[in-house]
């Protein structure tokens, strides 16, 4: 068995609250890209568009809902990240965090330390 990868899930409830929690994806081992030796890897999601971003030093935001179901992956620097039930989370180099809190109160944001670079990935309709 293959240890699972963690990351951050940002989630709405029923009443537009948003909430954070960390989930576990399960990996299985496989042939990935053959010719090289089996890995872990999840199932796979299917993904519509990706995009870059560099989020300056001393950026913050009050609140603002995710525009679309998307994947943050941080790739450097730090996000400090507060959801409407009250709980923070700082996003730091190589975490990943699910967003899905479309339509919800949102998230607010800010930086932390310095600027932050991180890649979005757009996710398709479940």
């Amino acid at each position: 068995m293959v240890a699972p990868i963690v990351h951050w899930h940002l989630f709405s409830d029923e009443a537009g609250d948003t909430h954070l929690a960390k989930v576990d994806i399960a990996l299985a081992t496989v042939d990935f890209a053959p010719p090289a030796p089996p890995m872990g890897a999840s199932e796979a999601i299917g993904a519509t568009a990706y995009t870059w971003l560099r989020v300056p030093e001393d950026w913050q935001d009050t609140a603002h809902p995710s525009p679309s179901r998307q994947l943050l992956v941080m790739l450097s620097g730090k996000i400090l990240v507060t959801v409407s039930d009250g709980t923070s989370a700082t996003i730091t180099a190589g975490d990943c965090m699910l967003l899905d809190d479309v339509g919800s109160r949102g998230h607010a944001a800010e930086t932390v330390d310095g600027e932050a670079t991180v890649l979005m990935v757009a996710l398709s309709q479940n």
